[in-house]
């Protein structure tokens, strides 16, 4: 699969109706845990601000930080960035 075909895949999908299960269903899938340190942002406005200032005092202190946020402004690999840097079209395919 490539990062065109992906981003096709994504856009294709209706992502308006948050459902709780879908998204339990999903972490599951992956057998995602939270293992490690995290802040979860909510929100009406700011989010994505708040986010970038937080995981920008953590990167200056040195720890490894990783950001994930939605939508994205011009390219879809915004929405997973490890310290300072997205992720490439490659990690974004394979995960």
């Amino acid at each position: 699969m490539t990062i065109i075909e992906v981003k096709q895949y994504l856009q294709s999908k209706e992502s308006s109706k948050y459902e709780r299960s879908q998204y339990d269903a999903f972490l599951s899938f992956i057998n995602f845990s939270y293992t490690i340190p995290s802040i979860h942002i909510t929100g009406t406005n700011g989010k994505g601000s708040v986010a970038h200032y937080l995981k920008n005092i953590y990167v200056a202190s040195g720890r490894k930080v990783g950001l994930f946020s939605s939508p994205f402004l011009k390219d879809i690999n915004e929405m997973i960035i490890f310290n300072d840097h997205m992720i490439s079209d490659d990690e974004f395919v394979e995960l």
